[in-house]
């Protein structure tokens, strides 16, 4: 199994970015996140992944 995220979105100003990642499985879009930090948006993608199986 092969997992990916990638950064689709980078906004804002510098002291308050907000990110939005992709989470691919096998190259398949599973779920998307948006957070304040990378690290953020990709727990949230997890999340959302987790959540719809």
């Amino acid at each position: 199994m092969h997992i990916e995220y990638k950064t689709i979105k980078e906004e804002g100003p510098d002291h308050d970015k907000k990110f939005t990642v992709e989470l691919y499985v096998n190259d398949k879009h599973i779920a998307t996140g948006e957070g304040s930090s990378k690290k953020n948006a990709e727990m949230k993608a997890a999340q959302r992944a987790l959540e719809n199986n």
